[in-house]
């Protein structure tokens, strides 16, 4: 009976340990919420996937509860990106965690990463902490698998530029945090460039002191128009070549890997004029399947410290090529695209980007509406009023889905420099 019953129990332990188990996902970082960041994706094993709203009230210096995952055991990567309000990619983070039943992770990404490519001389090394390369499996529930980057006082963290901010060590990691009063009540602390405006509207960020990670703005639902890009679990090279045949692409450029793609990145990635006024490329069509990578793409010309990525980003819907969500784009063969080139400012530093969309030859899908000026397709309202139009950005905050202008009374967010500004619709002006 003794034995049967131990079998019992080691029958019924295996059958709780296959999917049984979870996993909470915390983040940290000392980046500014609201307006530096955005909005976080997080991913695990570059399949399942949430994504998580970062307001100007998010106590993302503290520790915010941004996901779980559920029904998962055993070894597996979460990563988490980070997007700025406006959706360009700011920085991202991997952390390898064991799954046994009820399991959390914290992610971090402190400012002290931003400028620092991984992996280095150690190929294993592919993440940072604290401005050095690292494991995946560096976290603050394994500093011992972080090794010489993790901070054991305030006295081994760099200092801010800014007056209003000080450094702190907290679990191994080196965050940038505001002084308390340091700022006006209508501004926020950037520890590079100091005390800069925001609108009131939008509440302020609890620096706060380490506690419970908040739960709130998590967004679990379906990933809308513009996540579609990162949805990794389409494979482009199981699937059919994109059905374009109804086309004629008159001057288009036949591609079978990457290399016409990257003799065309112009040296200084374009300029800071809207979408349609930056450089683009021929249309390209697709002979095969390959891939695109981050890596493979040229620096950023006459830039010196402050410069980063480039990065690849999937405007809208284009048959056949898929964000992996990680650093490369699939594409499929037969896929039709063009890129484009831009430079984007985040705090000082440039970032340079590489859009794939729609080529003039491909009509815009029923949700979009093309550009008279680039025949590039935008999405109706804020995006086409910014980026076809060129016009203010004050104005195009009133512009609905259906390019009309929005009632009075309407709440409105703007982009102003590193900050979102929250106001009122006016006369067909947002105003604060």
């Amino acid at each position: 009976m003794r034995f049967s019953l131990s079998i019992l129990a080691l029958l019924w332990l295996a059958s709780c340990g296959d999917d049984g188990g979870a996993v909470s996902v915390d983040l940290r970082s000392d980046l500014l919420s609201g307006v530096e960041v955005g909005r976080a994706t997080i991913f695990v094993d570059d399949g399942m996937r949430e994504t998580y709203a970062l307001e100007r009230t998010t106590a993302l210096l503290r520790g915010v509860r941004v996901a779980r995952f559920e029904g998962i055991s055993g070894r597996h990567t979460v990563r988490v990106e980070l997007s700025s309000p406006s959706g360009e990619r700011v920085a991202e983070r991997r952390v390898t965690v064991d799954v046994r039943g009820e399991t959390v992770t914290t992610v971090v990404f402190t400012r002290s990463c931003l400028a620092v490519v991984c992996p280095g001389a150690d190929s294993d090394a592919t993440e940072c902490n604290n401005g050095e390369c690292v494991s995946p499996e560096c976290s603050p529930e394994h500093p011992d698998r972080c090794g010489s980057s993790a901070c054991s006082d305030t006295s081994n963290c760099p200092m801010p530029m800014s007056a209003c901010a000080e450094a702190a060590c907290d679990e191994g990691a080196c965050f940038l945090q505001p002084i308390a009063g340091s700022c006006g009540a209508e501004d926020v602390c950037s520890p590079d460039e100091g005390c800069i405006s925001v609108s009131p509207d939008a509440g302020s960020p609890d620096a706060g002191d380490v506690g419970v990670p908040d739960d709130g703005g998590r967004d679990v639902g379906t990933p809308d128009a513009r996540d579609a890009s990162v949805d990794v679990a389409i494979d482009v090279f199981d699937a059919a070549a994109p059905d374009t045949s109804g086309f004629s692409c008159a001057g288009e450029v036949e591609v079978s890997d990457a290399t016409p793609l990257l003799d065309s990145v112009p040296g200084d990635y374009g300029s800071y004029a809207r979408l349609a006024d930056r450089p683009s490329s021929a249309d390209f069509r697709a002979t095969t399947a390959f891939s695109l990578d981050e890596s493979e793409l040229p620096r950023v010309g006459d830039c010196s410290a402050g410069c980063f990525g480039p990065f690849l980003q999937v405007r809208g819907d284009v048959p056949g090529v898929v964000d992996r969500g990680d650093t490369s784009v699939d594409i499929a063969a037969g896929a039709r695209f063009r890129l484009r080139f831009a430079i984007s400012m985040v705090g000082r530093s440039r970032r340079a980007f590489v859009y794939f969309e729609s080529p003039a030859c491909v009509n815009c899908p029923s949700e979009g509406r093309e550009c008279d000026v680039d025949m590039a397709c935008y999405a109706p309202g804020n995006e086409y009023c910014l980026e076809c139009e060129g016009r203010p950005g004050t104005t195009c905050a009133c512009i609905d889905a259906r390019g009309m202008t929005s009632p009075d009374g309407t709440a409105c967010t703007v982009l102003l420099g590193d900050a979102i500004a929250s106001g009122t619709c006016r006369g067909g002006e947002c105003e604060f």
